[in-house]
């Protein structure tokens, strides 16, 4: 199984099957007040399930770390399980869009990273920064 998409954003939701997104594909939060900050993030994924995967439970994990000293900000286990819908041609691929919304506690500047797994598997991982302006 492979992931379509993992977006950073500032808000993401899904409904009926269809993942909004406002503020996405940003890869820098900026903070003006001293460190620690705590911003709102959000992260949109979408799992590809293929033909054959279906019908059966999976469980995608998603965790952001600092790349330095790898310490866990926090950690999603979500499981998940896609039917074949009528009508489906034999041997299609569906998507499954999964939002997430959290607060977060930045400590300090630097390099970041969502690290997203199914089934235990690491699939993908986005890179992310925390930079400290100056006011």
């Amino acid at each position: 199984m492979n992931i379509d998409y993992l977006i950073l954003a500032d808000w993401a939701e899904v409904i009926n099957g269809k993942i909004y997104v406002q503020g996405g594909g940003w890869t820098t939060i900026n903070a003006y007040e001293p460190l620690p900050v705590t911003r709102g993030i959000a992260i949109a994924v979408s799992p590809r399930v293929e033909w054959n995967e279906t019908n059966t439970p999976h469980t995608l994990e998603m965790r952001v770390i600092r790349e330095e000293g790898q310490a866990e900000l926090a950690r999603i286990d979500a499981r998940f399980e896609v039917g074949r819908r009528a009508g489906l041609p034999m041997g299609a691929s569906q998507p499954h869009p999964i939002a997430v919304n959290l607060p977060l506690k930045f400590e300090h500047a630097g390099e970041y990273e969502v690290r997203a797994s199914i089934d235990g598997e690491e699939v993908t991982t986005l890179a992310f920064r925390v930079d400290q302006q100056s006011s």
